[in-house]
């Protein structure tokens, strides 16, 4: 079991559930599906946030770390 799913299992949030299975519904490949739960997840946890609160502002903030730190590895 990856990481996404541990953490939806952990949180138990009925909100998260409901977003994880949009996301799974939307008609691209599936390994793009595990990619999106993997960095909502990772940003959920790196700021210790429930998905309730997290704004676009914090999701960006993860966005662009996340570049940089892929950046950096070069």
């Amino acid at each position: 079991m990856y990481y996404g799913q541990r953490f939806l299992t952990a949180q138990n949030d009925p909100l998260l559930d409901k977003c994880w299975a949009e996301v799974q519904n939307k008609p691209v490949n599936p390994v793009h599906h595990g990619v999106a739960l993997f960095d909502l997840t990772v940003a959920l946890t790196t700021q210790g946030i429930a998905l309730g609160d997290l704004t676009p502002s914090s999701f960006l903030h993860y966005a662009w770390e996340l570049r940089e730190d892929r950046a950096d590895m070069r």
